[in-house]
């Protein structure tokens, strides 16, 4: 990753997409950019080049690094299940063609947690890495399974209690697989040997909220080499040292249920979602506080998302929320430049492809758009089917997960 300086802002920090792989939720550097071009005839975006069947159900998004695609799933043995499989699967990136299919963990269903209707049993998305591929299914369990297939490593059981079951992702960081367990019988940041899923360090949230329960993936620092981990929780917002667990600030606050990932805006402000009940987004200062200066930089509480988390493209910060209200915001001061409502509700994350967004609703309605100084409509298409997870760009190729399988679209020259 490489890091460009914005005019006009003292020390703003943009991340520069110039890796061609998506290798976790949000892709290289969490960033949500990748180079390209989208699709667009007369309006429309075309169909999709091709579209194969994933068996069982899942939000997690889809993950490619180098020559391999990887999802994750949990697979009914009827409906309703008395039994489930987690599975692990690789596919071609550019044919869909299967590489492994692999079953991690098996549960009878009467030792599942209800969840909820826009969650599933497969949420988080895996991260790949040189050594293969971390995938998480909540308090089921974590693994490492290489790129064959293989597993190489795998927990079981980090809490019990989950409330509207998994939802925050795992991250690797210094050697270290990083998982928020933000439940009802534990609320703490897990950190695991990637090699060996060896426990490394644990802290503990020591926030005592009244609702526990959150699913937020931790946002590592754009400098430092991703070593100052941003972990939103019920309740708080921490910034701990990966290599020791450390906590080096906290932030108290109200809310729960938090989904939305905080987003590093510069090397001095981070913005992050409250969750539940009523959303804010929270712009933040890091690092050590001036005389008399607080944590907290400013807070609007108006068309904050609940699910989808924001991104920052040109200097700008854009924001959906999950009834569609679309915003650009200044992120010195949070001040709106303009706002424009999308068709539709809204789960997962919209992406930036070259310059343009892309989102898509939890019907399949796809939208792409330029987000400049003012919002400009590029292209649609309806894929007709319910879509909650977030897409991913890699290698010329776009994804986008639905209830029945993934479709893919290859970009223009």
């Amino acid at each position: 990753m490489c890091h460009a300086i914005l005019t006009g802002w003292a020390l703003t920090v943009a991340l520069c997409a110039t890796s061609a792989d998506w290798p976790e939720f949000r892709g290289q550097g969490a960033s949500g950019i990748a180079p390209g071009k989208l699709p667009a005839q007369n309006g429309n975006l075309p169909p999709a080049q091709w579209f194969v069947p994933i068996e069982g159900q899942g939000w997690s998004s889809p993950v490619i690094r180098q020559d391999l695609l990887v999802l994750t799933a949990a697979i009914p043995d009827a409906e309703p299940a008395k039994n489930w499989k987690f599975m692990v699967l690789g596919l071609d990136p550019t044919t869909g063609r299967e590489r492994f299919k692999t079953v991690v963990f098996e549960r009878k269903a009467d030792t599942l947690p209800k969840i909820h209707s826009k969650n599933s049993h497969a949420s988080p998305t895996p991260v790949l890495t040189d050594k293969g591929i971390v995938a998480h299914f909540g308090h089921v369990g974590t693994c490492l399974v290489d790129n064959s297939g293989k597993i190489v490593w795998k927990k079981e059981g980090l809490y019990q209690k989950p409330v509207h079951g998994g939802g925050a992702s795992p991250v690797v960081v210094a050697g270290k697989v990083i998982i928020p367990c933000d439940a009802t019988d534990l609320q703490a940041l897990l950190a695991f040997d990637l090699n060996s899923g060896t426990e490394v360090w644990r802290l503990q949230r020591n926030a005592n909220p009244p609702r526990p329960f959150s699913f937020c993936t931790v946002c590592p620092s754009l400098e430092n080499d991703g070593t100052k981990l941003l972990s939103a929780a019920s309740d708080i917002l921490q910034q701990v040292d990966a290599n020791s667990g450390k906590e080096l600030w906290r932030m108290p606050y109200t809310g729960y249920s938090v989904v939305p990932r905080p987003v590093q805006v510069n090397a001095n402000l981070a913005v992050f979602s409250t969750g539940y009940d009523k959303p804010s987004l929270l712009g933040v200062r890091l690092g050590d506080l001036k005389a008399g200066e607080e944590r907290l930089a400013w807070t609007v509480e108006k068309n904050a998302p609940l699910t989808p988390t924001p991104l920052v493209l040109a200097g700008r910060l854009l924001i959906l929320a999950d009834n569609g209200v679309f915003s650009a915001l200044r992120p010195e001061n949070g001040e709106q430049i303009w706002q424009e409502r999308l068709s539709g509700a809204y789960s997962a994350s919209p992406i930036v492809v070259g310059d343009q967004i892309l989102t898509v609703s939890e019907t399949g309605r796809v939208t792409t758009f330029t987000a400049g100084e003012k919002f400009g409509k590029i292209a649609s298409l309806d894929l007709k089917e319910r879509s909650l997870a977030s897409p991913a760009v890699a290698n010329g190729w776009l994804y986008i997960r639905t209830e029945k399988g993934l479709r893919a679209w290859k970009l223009p020259s």
